[in-house]
């Protein structure tokens, strides 16, 4: 009798943790937190995509179901959510990269139509040539894109991206600073917007410090 007593008494106990848990785990606070600063969305935005209930619970949340109402919710995979953590008791944090357009390249086969890519070729978009702002994307010349990014060719080009950022200007400084890029073989041309050239050697050298060199002996040029 006794032990039956003691199993009802344990039993209520844990009914009453689990309801006053529950309770206090009710989502009251979500932020959203960018690799970057974005350039086409916010955090209000991605908060209002994500579909997340404030006062809803913080144990019954399906993560997989806000990452999927926020990425379906921007074409060409503008945003992609990297991550969805609980912060316990009542809130949650929604990881995020944007790719923002930085580069245009000539789309193989389709005569007059360009795709429009991130620093990281991770944006997936096409548009006609008469669409593209080249006064605020990198015109990539020399290499045509077929059905992937994931080619040798692009590859160097994002060290040279990488490599720039290294050096301070991140993937947005990038498409104000630069116009061209030209892929040739051993090396690439890069032609500013102030009209100074700038030769990467790829061939022979690291790309990064070539990227480097070429990037400080334009500063040091245009200090006079």
């Amino acid at each position: 009798m006794k032990k039956r007593y003691l199993s009802v008494a344990i039993g209520l106990i844990i009914v009453a943790v689990i309801t006053i848990f529950g309770n206090i785990c009710k989502i009251n606070k979500v932020e959203v937190e960018f690799e970057k600063e974005p350039v086409f969305v916010d955090a209000v935005e991605i908060f209002e995509n994500s579909k997340i209930k404030m006062g809803s619970s913080i144990l019954s949340l399906n993560e997989n179901v806000v990452k999927k109402n926020v990425m379906e919710s921007y074409e060409e995979n503008l945003i992609a959510v990297t991550d969805i953590v609980r912060v316990f008791p009542n809130k949650i944090i929604i990881y995020c990269v944007e790719h923002t357009p930085m580069v245009a390249v000539n789309v193989k086969g389709e005569n007059g139509v360009y795709a429009i890519a991130d620093g990281d070729f991770q944006l997936d978009k096409k548009v006609a040539k008469e669409e593209v702002d080249l006064s605020s994307l990198i015109l990539i010349e020399g290499v045509e894109v077929d059905d992937t990014y994931n080619t040798s060719t692009f590859q160097i080009i994002n060290k040279v991206f990488k490599a720039f950022e290294e050096e301070g200007l991140d993937y947005n400084a990038q498409a104000k600073f630069i116009s061209t890029l030209t892929f040739g073989v051993g090396s690439l041309t890069i032609v500013t917007r102030d009209g100074n050239t700038l030769n990467v050697d790829y061939s022979s050298t690291d790309v990064a410090e070539s990227v480097k060199s070429e990037y400080q002996n334009y500063l040091n040029v245009s200090q006079f």
